[in-house]
Formats: C-alpha cells, sequence, structure tokens
C-alpha cells in the first residue's frame, strides 16, 4: 500500500517485510540509481540491438542472481522472498536486461532439479556466466532426447545461452548455441524489454526435469514452478508431489529435493 509523504503525495512502499528486506531494497535502489539504470533503459527506445546491459557484472559480483540459490551451488542460500525485493527495485528502475529470465531459470532449476542438473547450471547462472531464458507458451516435444517445435515467446531469449522451455507438464533445458535451434529477435512494443522467437529441430536437450502435474495457465505454468507443494495460487496447498529430474545421457533419477 502506498505511503504518505509531507508534501500529500504517494510514494510507492517496498514489497519487503522485514528490516534486512528494507535495507536489502534501500541498496538495491540506491545502487540502480547510481549506475543509470533508467538512462540505460531510455537508451534502448532507439537502439536497433540490445547489448547486455553494463552493469550485468556488477549484478552478478553483488550476489543478486544467486539470492536464491543454496550456498553449495554458488549462491547466498537466502529465498525467493529476498530475490523479489530485488526484482522489485529493478522494475521500479525499469533496468534492462535478462536478470527476471535468468533467476526464473535457476529458481526452477533449484525447485526441481537433481544434485547433477544443480552442480551443472546453478554455479554459471549465479555468477552471471550463464544466462537464463524461459519459453512461454510453446508447442515443443521431446522424443528421443532431442526437442522439436516453437518454443513460443522467449523471455530474454536474445541475450542467453541456455533456455527452459515447457515440455507438458515437464522441463526441458536447451543449449541455445546448439545445433537445431534457430533464434529470431523481432520487433517489440517495449525495446526495453526484447523477447526472442525460439524454434527448435532435433535440437538435443541437455535435461528434462519432471514438476508436478498441475499448470497454472495465467502464468504459463512457471511462477507456480516456484512453488512445487503449492497447487496453483487460487488453490489450497496441498501434500508435496515428488519432482523427478531426468537427465538425457543418465535416464531417470530421484530429484534430490525432498
Amino acid at each position: 500500500m502506498p505511503v504518505l509523504a509531507n508534501s500529500g503525495t504517494l510514494l510507492p512502499m517496498s514489497i519487503a517485510i522485514t528490516e534486512d528486506h528494507t535495507a536489502l531494497a534501500d541498496t538495491a535502489a540506491d545502487f540502480l540509481a547510481s549506475r543509470g539504470s533508467l538512462a540505460a533503459a531510455r537508451a534502448l527506445l532507439e537502439a536497433p540491438d540490445e547489448p547486455m546491459p553494463a552493469l550485468w557484472d556488477d549484478l552478478a559480483s553483488l550476489g543478486w542472481l544467486g539470492l536464491h540459490i543454496p550456498e553449495a551451488n554458488g549462491g547466498s542460500g537466502y529465498g525467493i522472498a529476498e530475490l523479489v525485493v530485488v526484482v522489485e527495485a529493478m522494475g521500479r528502475a525499469l533496468t534492462p536486461g535478462p536478470f527476471v529470465p535468468t533467476v526464473i531459470a535457476s529458481a526452477t532449476l533449484v525447485a526441481a532439479g537433481d544434485a547433477d542438473v544443480a552442480s551443472r547450471y546453478l554455479p554459471g547462472l549465479a555468477d552471471g556466466s550463464v544466462v537464463g531464458a524461459v519459453g512461454l507458451g510453446g508447442t515443443v516435444v521431446v522424443t528421443d532426447g532431442v526437442a522439436s517445435g516453437s518454443a513460443g515467446t522467449v523471455l530474454g531469449g536474445g541475450l542467453a545461452s541456455v533456455m527452459l522451455v515447457a515440455v507438458g507438464d515437464d522441463v526441458a533445458v536447451v543449449d541455445l548455441g546448439g545445433p537445431g535451434v534457430t533464434l529470431t529477435t523481432p520487433s517489440s512494443l517495449d525495446p526495453t524489454r526484447r523477447s526472442a522467437r525460439v524454434t527448435l529441430d532435433g535440437a538435443p536437450v541437455t535435461v528434462r526435469c519432471r514438476v508436478p502435474r498441475w499448470r497454472c495457465e495465467t502464468c504459463h505454468g512457471w511462477f507456480c514452478r516456484l512453488r512445487p507443494w503449492a497447487s496453483p495460487v487460487s488453490a489450497p496447498i496441498r501434500p508435496p508431489p515428488t519432482p523427478r529430474c531426468v537427465s538425457s545421457s543418465a535416464g531417470p533419477s530421484p530429484c534430490s529435493r525432498p
């Protein structure tokens, strides 16, 4: 809820719910302002291409990309709550770049990946050397370890190295630099937040993670996939299912997450 300033104007209130969250929100806002986040977004309005933002390495150095990732996998070991505080500050500052799709990808793998998946992908997603993309509303099918079909609208696809895409109730991980991947970045109504179109034709699937058998059509499953023990937002909490992660090389294996 907004708060009333002495001048009588409404000021936005942070989503932060603890003193530590408030301090994190203030730090994030100050940092983004000092690094010219708004100016960087404006510069993209007329830019023909979307470069990686200049502050990307600093975001990684601050540990923001790995706030929700376990320390054993290169993260800070906090949770989604701390991550959301930073995402809110970045949204308010119109920060460009693939931060949101990258942390959606890593949070999904934290929730549904086994130990091998975690060690393979999470350190790079946490330190910014691996950039994630997320496909929404696609029609991808996987047969014999290769993926084909449209990945739909791919958030952050133009800057990413790996993509997570829904395959039925599962999530597949595809290397965007590998064979069988065609990627285009069409003009967008919002040049500061560009999406890509990705078509797969026999693209190798490095990992296929099996997640709960319900799907939220409102968010195409991605928000709910970060809540692996809950039904869609409007429904009550139910007992935790057991996700499984299927590696294309090792076959089915139980997820390390209880």
